[in-house]
């Protein structure tokens, strides 16, 4: 018998397009999946990709804060 484990990466595409409902679609095509490694996961203090999209595939989640955004002041 061969075991399969089943990984994608996914560009979420940041807040373009048409955002925020496309996010809250893209749970539904990626049920099949064991691992699923987001990029450009939007977050602010009122919404965040990965957490939307993991309330439709309940999922154990992990972030890394490797590429966190600071906002400049001048």
């Amino acid at each position: 018998m061969k075991n399969k484990f089943k990984i994608a990466t996914f560009n979420l595409w940041k807040d373009c397009g048409e955002f925020p409902s496309r996010i809250e679609k893209i749970g539904d095509y990626l049920t099949k999946l064991d691992c699923i490694c987001f990029q450009e996961d939007y977050h602010s203090d009122s919404f965040n990709s990965s957490d939307t999209i993991n309330k439709t595939l309940n999922m154990q989640k992990y972030t890394l804060e490797i590429r966190k955004k600071i906002e400049m002041e001048f």
